[in-house]
């Protein structure tokens, strides 16, 4: 469960090998003091603007408090969590909250790939919603659904701790072949590396959690692409994020993936040990 108030530390996740990536996204948000909505959103639209990317515009707002007592007559669509981003651009979050902070973070260095999750979220529950009859339904007191769908499932378990494996041709080739799990260090430098798009995932690294597993979508990067792994400076640090959200957007955005929970691999953060998933052709970007 999400918290607020929490004790801010701008040196958070910083040197961490898994989050090296990400340094340039949260740079801007060391600040002395707690970034907040306002904060996210002016980094999230620079960085937009520096990638040359035409997304609607997106913004960070803080969660209104809502009284246990507060009564509504329908479900606004538009209230919801995923209503609110694929309708308004809104993002709610709160206030000195490391898990929205994260949040915030992987929207922008997945502008699109977030915003094909969370569109998906929508239509899965707003299809749920019609053929059950809530929506309009001012006869009855309004409910959502009790459990998520198998595709929700999917998504969600993605989208708060899911990795994006990335494989040079080589290092793919011989992750396949393996009997046995791999370590990172198994392929050699600049072979294999994990971007954790999870912010959850992200937030357990914060609480300094190891023992974690994650669901993981294996890409493999055709040269010279795969020379990008080495993240020689910013400029490459976000030409890979920029190739991979795109391909990444496109996979969620293909209604015969994320249909079921499953991965293409789990990664092990504590031991960095790639783990060799079900047999299925090669996801290649």
């Amino acid at each position: 469960m999400p918290k607020s108030g929490q004790p801010w530390d701008q040196s958070f996740l910083a040197g961490h090998p898994l989050f090296r990536a990400f340094e340039p996204f949260a740079r801007p948000l060391r600040t002395p003091t707690w970034p907040g909505p306002d904060d996210f959103t002016r980094v999230c639209a620079e960085f937009c603007a520096r990638s040359g990317l035409e997304l609607p515009p997106l913004s960070f707002r803080a969660m209104e408090k809502k009284s246990r007592r507060e009564k509504r007559t329908s479900v606004e669509l538009e209230r919801l969590y995923d209503g609110s981003i694929t309708l308004s651009g809104e993002v709610p979050c709160l206030r000195e909250s490391y898990h929205d902070l994260l949040n915030a973070i992987v929207f922008c260095a997945f502008p699109r790939a977030k915003r094909a999750l969370h569109a998906r979220q929508f239509r899965a529950l707003k299809t749920w919603l019609e053929e059950n009859g809530v929506l309009g339904d001012e006869t009855s007191a309004p409910r959502l659904p009790g459990a998520r769908s198998r595709e929700q499932d999917a998504l969600t378990i993605f989208d708060e701790g899911g990795t994006v494996l990335l494989f040079t041709e080589r290092a793919h080739e011989k992750w396949r072949g393996a009997r046995t799990r791999l370590s990172l260090e198994d392929f050699g430098p600049d072979q294999v590396l994990p971007l954790l798009f999870g912010h959850a995932l992200l937030e357990h690294l914060v609480e300094g959690q190891r023992a974690l597993r994650s669901s993981g979508v294996v890409m493999v990067l055709p040269e010279p692409k795969g020379e990008l792994l080495a993240l020689a400076g910013e400029k490459d640090v976000l030409e890979l994020f920029a190739y991979v959200d795109a391909r990444l957007a496109e996979r969620l955005e293909d209604p015969k993936e994320f249909r079921l929970p499953g991965a293409d691999s789990i990664f092990e953060l504590s031991s960095g040990k790639v783990l060799v998933g079900p047999p299925k052709p090669a996801w290649h970007l």
